[in-house]
C-alpha cells in the first residue's frame, strides 16, 4: 500500500499507523491538511498569502454599514466561496462535490458547513469524504 500522507506527515510520523485501507490512511491524511488549512488565517503564510481561510469577524466588520440579514447572508456565501476555492487549491486529492451552510437561527454566529468530496489518487476514485467544519465563538474552523 503505497503511503499517501504529504511529506511533512511522513517526516512528522514516520510510521503512518494502523489503517486498514490506503483509502482510510488517505482520507486521515486529508482531514490533517484541511485542519492545517482551516486553522490558518488568511495571510499567516508569507509564502502563500491566500493559504487559509478568512474570519468571520473581519469579513462581517469589513462592511460599511450595519449588519442586516442581507449583508449576512452575503457573508455566509462568501465563506463558502473561500471554503471551495481553498479546497480545490491546497487539496487536489479531493473532487469537492458540495459545500453546504447550516445556519443557527437562535445564533448566527455558529455556522457549520457540511463538505462533501470524492478521494482521488492518481485522479482515480477511491471513494467518498465529507466531514463538518463548525465556526469556533473566535471565528475559526474547527473540522468535527
Amino acid at each position: 500500500m503505497a503511503d499517501q500522507r504529504t511529506l511533512l506527515q511522513r517526516l512528522q510520523r514516520p510510521d503512518p499507523g494502523n489503517y486498514r485501507s490506503e483509502s482510510e490512511l488517505l482520507a486521515r491524511s486529508v482531514r490533517d491538511n484541511l485542519v492545517d488549512l482551516f486553522s490558518t488565517q488568511w495571510g499567516a503564510c508569507q509564502a502563500e498569502p491566500d493559504y487559509g481561510f478568512p474570519n468571520l469577524s473581519v469579513l462581517i466588520h469589513s462592511f460599511d454599514r450595519p449588519l442586516t440579514e442581507e449583508i449576512y447572508q452575503y457573508g455566509v456565501e462568501q465563506l463558502k466561496a473561500s471554503l471551495r476555492k481553498a479546497i480545490q487549491r491546497y487539496e487536489p486529492r479531493l473532487d469537492l462535490r458540495s459545500v453546504e451552510a447550516c445556519v443557527d437561527p437562535e445564533d448566527p454566529t455558529h455556522l457549520r458547513f457540511d463538505l462533501r468530496a470524492r478521494l482521488l489518487i492518481d485522479g482515480r476514485d477511491r471513494g467518498s469524504f465529507s466531514v463538518s467544519a463548525v465556526m469556533n465563538p473566535s471565528g475559526h474552523l474547527e473540522l468535527s
